[in-house]
């Protein structure tokens, strides 16, 4: 996985709330998902909920919650998301306004192997993003190695 420097002073507590995924790095766990959405609420003992929501390929509606926790007080825009046992994953906030487009990146190291699994979300505040704020979400990823041509649109018509 590439080394990444996250948003500097990111405020989680900004961050919290509702944010639609408009764009996705193609991966196996969302392939054919639509209105997916998160939502992220600060709790009493620091750590973030997780709430993500979809409409799957067959058109079911799925939610799974979970966690986040800030992995380094140094470095607010990485955290360490836990949805179970052995479902834990690092969300990195690569840049955002906290009122319209968030970029986040995250990628797995498969242990003895020089492969590796990369995520990347383009997400916003509303259903939609205009052209320039997409763009420039694209530049960002683009710095990373994540080509806007491996993204795909999230269907938000829900």
């Amino acid at each position: 996985c590439p080394t990444i420097v996250t948003q500097a002073n990111v405020d989680v507590e900004q961050y919290t709330g509702l944010w639609y995924e408009i764009f996705r790095k193609d991966n196996q766990f969302q392939s054919g998902g639509q209105c997916t959405n998160a939502t992220y609420t600060l709790k009493p003992d620091g750590t973030v909920g997780v709430l993500n929501q979809a409409i799957n390929s067959m058109g079911v509606y799925e939610k799974i919650e979970g966690y986040a926790v800030v992995k380094d007080p140094a470095v607010p825009g990485a955290l360490e998301v836990n949805f179970g046992p052995n479902q834990k994953g690092s969300y990195n906030i690569m840049s955002t306004d906290y009122k319209e487009y968030s970029v986040v990146y995250s990628c797995i190291d498969i242990p003895n192997t020089n492969i590796n699994i990369e995520f990347a979300w383009i997400l916003s505040r509303r259903k939609t993003l205009p052209l320039a704020t997409i763009n420039k979400c694209n530049e960002i990823l683009a710095r990373l190695g994540v080509s806007s041509l491996g993204l795909s649109a999230t269907p938000q018509n829900c």
